[in-house]
């Protein structure tokens, strides 16, 4: 099993009331960080992506980056649907 894909993956509604985006790995979070993500700033933002790079690089564990993409998701007010 590829190290960076969380057990656990996080559904955010984006893009509108009832528009889900499910985040499965470091790869993926990093990726929505970079292009998808309405506020491109701020220290949980920061955070966040630091931690999937690491994740990415094995010099992190992936819970670690799936907690800090929640993190970052509260800090830019995007409601997490679910976390399955």
């Amino acid at each position: 099993m590829d190290r960076v894909v969380w057990n656990c993956p996080v559904s955010l509604e984006m893009y509108g009331r009832g528009h889900y985006r499910v985040v499965s790995s470091a790869k993926e979070a990093e990726r929505v960080l970079r292009n998808e993500w309405p506020q491109l700033n701020g220290c949980s933002y920061d955070v966040a992506l630091e931690m999937c790079y690491a994740a990415l690089r094995a010099d992190a564990d992936p819970e670690q980056a799936r907690l800090a993409f929640l993190a970052a998701a509260r800090e830019a007010d995007i409601p997490v649907v679910g976390e399955t």
